[in-house]
């Protein structure tokens, strides 16, 4: 998960039974992250349950970097194209208040407004 030769000290690391997340907590030249990685349920009535419940790994004093497989978008029309129309935005509401209130950057949509 770290790259060979890294100076990190393990400080926490979590994993849920079923696959969906991966947490560690890391110290790297003197600061300290929180990797979150999600693959959230496809069902979208289990992807809101899961989704209310993961903004705990949010709270704290460490850096985050959260990844993984969302299983949504913010935006249908702007931020997909194909697979399944119907739920492909369920989640999305709480996707953006998670940026909005822990100040969350998505990566991809930060670049595309750098040119």
């Amino acid at each position: 998960m770290f790259r060979e030769g890294l100076p990190f000290t393990k400080q926490m690391f979590y994993y849920d039974a079923v696959g969906r997340l991966v947490v560690v907590d890391a110290s790297v030249y003197g600061s300290c992250y929180r990797l979150i990685n999600v693959y959230a349920p496809n069902n979208h009535a289990e992807r809101i349950q899961w989704y209310n419940e993961l903004h705990r790994w949010f709270i704290g004093d460490k850096i985050l970097i959260l990844g993984g497989d969302f299983n949504c978008v913010e935006n249908k029309s702007i931020n997909k194209i194909g697979g399944n129309d119907a739920y492909g935005d369920v989640g999305g509401s709480i996707l953006s208040s998670f940026q909005n209130n822990y100040r969350i950057v998505g990566v991809g949509r930060r670049r595309s407004r750098v040119g």
